[in-house]
């Protein structure tokens, strides 16, 4: 394996908020990471290091797309 893996989530009340806040501090949205789904209320970023982020509404909505 050339390159660890390492995939962080955030989670936050407000993920409109969220990305309104990560736009305006120059975050790219890596949306083509992995396709959650229309009824997932989250994102993909990257970090200026390259570790992908997952921001997650915090009523658990990756919990509940993964778990049926």
């Amino acid at each position: 394996m050339s390159q660890a893996e390492l995939w962080l989530e955030i989670v936050t009340d407000d993920t409109a908020e969220a990305a309104d806040a990560l736009a305006k501090a120059n975050v790219v949205r890596c949306d083509d990471i992995e396709n959650l789904g229309s009824t997932f209320d989250g994102f993909w970023v990257s970090s200026p290091a390259a570790i992908i982020h997952l921001v997650n509404a915090k009523d658990g909505s990756w919990e509940k797309s993964y778990s049926s």
